[in-house]
């Protein structure tokens, strides 16, 4: 858990890393869903470098970020999706069912036939998977039913497109979604464990 104004916190990260960081200010964040801040950020970037999107209310061990990390940028795959296998869904999952060839089928809350898990809010994205989910990023702006959209809803377009996501198993249940004072007292549990 990190304790004190986030500025200071970004300055100490970024004298430590000899690689530029840089904050992309979303001034719409309260008007308009993940998908905004996620194109802004895609915007900042060049265009088919590899992208590692973690959602911000995630809690999750370093060593399972790590190896997500590590294992998508080593192999193949320009898309890949962390997914629990194991944790029992509920009506706020954001659900995923597979192909028949593994990959991703569907992403989503509803309308998921046969899930198979629930996606945890880390992705990878380079090459051709990232220009698609850009450009479909790009396809809700302007549009007034797409301001509560999600981003994994551009990642749906772009595997209903054929655009193959791979699926990676997190290592264990242990992480949570930070939504409210339930989420945060079972994050602090999971901080505290030994």
């Amino acid at each position: 858990m990190v304790v004190g104004h986030a500025g200071e916190v970004i300055a100490r990260a970024v004298e430590r890393r000899p690689e530029p960081i840089g904050i992309v200010h979303n001034p719409e964040f309260a008007e308009l869903n993940n998908w905004w801040s996620l194109l802004l950020a895609l915007r900042a970037l060049p265009a088919d470098d590899a992208v590692v999107v973690v959602n911000a209310d995630l809690l999750a061990r370093p060593d399972h970020l790590g190896a997500f990390i590590r294992e998508t940028a080593a192999g193949d795959a320009d898309g890949v999706l962390a997914i629990d296998f194991e944790r029992a869904l509920t009506d706020e999952s954001m659900k995923v069912s597979r192909r028949p060839d593994g990959a991703l089928h569907r992403i989503g809350k509803v309308d998921v036939d046969e899930p198979v898990g629930e996606y945890v809010g880390m992705l990878m994205a380079r090459g051709e998977v990232l220009r698609r989910v850009r450009a479909a990023l790009e396809d809700f702006v302007g549009r007034p039913e797409s301001a509560n959209a999600w981003y994994e809803g551009a990642v749906a377009r772009t595997a209903a497109d054929d655009v193959a996501w791979r699926l990676w198993p997190m290592p264990s249940s242990v992480w949570v979604e930070i939504d409210d004072d339930a989420d945060l007292d079972a994050a602090e549990a999971l901080v505290s464990r030994p």
